[in-house]
């Protein structure tokens, strides 16, 4: 075999080394666009995260501040009245008395 096809056959492995380290390697190609797309996703985990946090700040401001939205999460989460009020209670079931 002479020189010049041993040198073009190191050539063409080392080159299908250097594609497949490119391609599948540790940060290769392949690597970064799973990393890509795992980065997107936690972004937008994030913005998900960062308006849940600002509507439980809202939410704690109105708990501190405001007396009227403080009645209205004790009258509708702990069906809490005032002295002196009455409840009525509807029964919205359909009945079968024909």
């Amino acid at each position: 075999m002479s020189v010049q096809k041993v040198f073009i056959a190191v050539i063409c492995v080392v080159a299908v080394l250097f594609l497949v380290a490119i391609f599948l390697g540790n940060r290769g190609i392949l690597d970064n666009y799973y990393l890509t797309e795992k980065l997107s996703s936690k972004e937008l985990e994030a913005k998900k995260l960062e308006n849940t946090v600002a509507k439980k700040r809202e939410e704690l401001h109105l708990l501190k501040t405001d007396p009227r939205y403080i009645e209205m999460i004790a009258r509708a989460e702990h069906n809490l009245v005032k002295p002196g009020e009455k409840v009525f209670f509807i029964n919205c079931t359909p009945s079968n008395d024909k």
